[in-house]
């Protein structure tokens, strides 16, 4: 118990600190349950807790977590992540909100429902009047379409058919203050190349926004315009005015990634003033006192939607909860050159 208690304590510090630098909301006071039940033994402590910028949420304390630990079953995952989300919403954004998202998961509490190894997981997005949004996500089984609203599927359709080699295979959940909606992700198993995405966003009525997605995404990999496989999953989502569509790069499956991420960050978002003045203060409350990094970036995303350029969001295993031998006194990179390490198997549905 000991043990447990000062690998949660590092958890729960962390978190704290970062809310008091973005000046929202503690987390611990209202997900405090979940980040314990996600601290399952101190070796797990580096993945317990995953911290994402998002271009599209500034300003926002957002984090990823498994609830259950490592030790427990794809399903228990699911089954601890669908309650936490239950939960949080019912008190934080009321019971409207809770039914919509009890139609929404549905599928994941069926008898019958049989997740495979991605399981699920919960996130919440924080600022400072509270709790913004609550998301669960969940992997999607044989029946899927079953799991999606008609929209989805129409979705899937689409994808399947511009991109036959394309499956589905997680969905999430995304309640907030004032509307909900669902996403759906893709698995690509094969290498892609960008251009190839244009046929389908071109059904997608987002087709001017590919040479943005397109050269965003190659910029920031070092002039890479083909993915590796297995490198890559697609996330689409319906919203107001049409279809958001997600990029996301597992970083540690490119062969030589830029070892100066963070400085090409700096650079796409020179020409937007807040998402850069934003992210350096991201960086900075996730940055611990004698550390040179915030830690190490496991998933590029890239997004685009109708009315909106390619924008960026990170995820981040952070420095405050590495272990021993990733001490402050141990050698590191600069922030401006972020290690990239092997990823947890629920990130690249994040």
């Amino acid at each position: 118990m000991r043990a447990h208690d000062l690998a949660l304590g590092r958890v729960s510090r962390m978190l704290r600190s970062a809310a008091r630098h973005l000046e929202t909301v503690d987390p611990t006071a209202i997900i405090g349950d979940v980040v314990a039940a996600s601290v399952t033994s101190p070796r797990e402590v580096p993945e317990a807790v995953r911290p994402q910028f998002a271009e599209s949420a500034p300003g926002a304390l957002s984090l990823f977590l498994r609830p259950g630990g490592g030790g427990a079953s794809p399903r228990d995952h699911v089954d601890t992540a669908v309650q936490a989300a239950r939960r949080v919403v019912d008190e934080h954004l009321g019971r409207e909100a809770r039914r919509w998202l009890d139609g929404r998961v549905e599928a994941a509490t069926a008898v019958d429902y049989r997740p495979g190894r991605q399981g699920g997981l919960f996130g919440s997005s924080f600022d400072r009047h509270g709790l913004a949004e609550s998301v669960v996500g969940f992997e999607l089984s044989s029946g899927y379409p079953n799991a999606l609203a008609p929209s989805l599927q129409r979705l899937v359709r689409t994808v399947t058919s511009a991109l036959p080699s394309l499956r589905p295979s997680f969905t999430m959940v995304r309640c907030g203050r004032s509307a909900g909606t669902q996403q759906v992700s893709f698995d690509i198993e094969a290498s892609l190349a960008l251009g190839d995405l244009k046929l389908l966003m071109d059904e997608l009525g987002i087709g001017k926004q590919h040479g943005s997605l397109m050269s965003s995404t190659a910029f920031l990999l070092g002039a890479r315009f083909t993915l590796p496989p297995g490198s890559a999953s697609l996330t689409l989502r319906p919203i107001r005015g049409g279809t958001e569509l997600r990029l996301d790069v597992i970083l540690e499956k490119i062969p030589d990634p830029p070892p100066q991420l963070v400085s090409l960050l700096r650079l796409v978002m020179t020409e937007r003033p807040r998402s850069l003045s934003t992210f350096e203060r991201w960086l900075s409350a996730f940055t611990p006192e004698g550390f040179p990094t915030a830690g190490d970036f496991t998933i590029l995303s890239v997004w685009v939607r109708p009315d909106v350029p390619a924008r960026v969001a990170l995820f981040l295993r952070p420095a405050a909860l590495s272990t021993a031998e990733a001490a402050p006194h141990a050698p590191a990179p600069s922030v401006g050159a972020s290690r990239i390490e092997p990823v947890s198997p629920w990130d690249p549905i994040a």
